[in-house]
């Protein structure tokens, strides 16, 4: 494929919006006694424990961290996951929600690790599936991204970030056909988007579809105005 500049598909973070009220978890450190001053929590007559509160908490700051791209609010949520997890805890949706801290913050070391891991305590774990393919992909890893690009986007067709994603690594590998051909197939389902409608005109014009590439350009250009 002719050598042209590279544009990175924009990270856009999809998070599991639930937290589970009965993680997989060890016995964390006993919390300390409520002090009797404090509203206190309660689920089905019993007081809800303190590090689930505050599992609640940090998952929820995780996840507003991410939806404004707020570094300092990463780091709180971060220091508190960790804390939860130094104690005992051990969770999937934790240990997710402490990866995409560290991928906002661009620690993408520690980010893989930790959706690893959730994959580990869950396989179902979609969020993580998709959030791992992520940052593999914006760590330039693309044989390791295509993977588990290729494993999210069997059970969900409709994810346009990810197939752009996908669209982008294989042409980063020079898989140059299948690129196209996936690069089709998105335009077919989000004929908006411009980067990918791009993407589609370089591959064609590698693959020597002189004509389509021009009629995909000339698409683009109009999108862009």
């Amino acid at each position: 494929m002719p050598a042209r500049p590279t544009v990175d598909v924009q990270h856009t973070s999809q998070t599991d919006h639930r937290v589970l009220k009965n993680p997989t978890l060890t016995s964390p450190s006993a919390p300390a006694e409520a002090d009797k001053g404090q509203f206190q929590l309660v689920r089905d007559g019993e007081a809800i424990p303190d590090w689930e509160t505050e599992r609640a908490r940090a998952i929820l700051m995780s996840r507003v961290a991410v939806e404004l791209s707020d570094s300092a609010l990463a780091v709180l949520a971060g220091e508190s996951l960790e804390s939860l997890v130094s104690r005992g805890l051990k969770d999937s949706v934790t240990e997710h929600a402490l990866g995409e801290v560290y991928l906002l913050q661009n620690r993408l070391e520690l980010a893989e690790i930790h959706f690893h891991t959730a994959l580990k305590l869950n396989p179902q774990n979609e969020a993580a599936l998709r959030s791992l393919a992520v940052a593999l992909h914006t760590a330039g890893r693309n044989t390791e991204a295509v993977t588990y690009l290729a494993e999210f986007m069997e059970h969900n067709h409709w994810d346009r970030v990810i197939q752009g994603r996908y669209v982008h690594a294989l042409g980063r590998l020079n898989r140059t056909p299948e690129a196209a051909e996936l690069a089709k197939a998105c335009v077919e389902k989000f004929p908006y988007d411009i980067q990918i409608r791009q993407w589609l005109a370089a591959y064609c014009s590698a693959l020597g579809m002189d004509e389509q590439a021009a009629e995909h350009r000339k698409i683009a250009d109009r999108l862009s105005r």
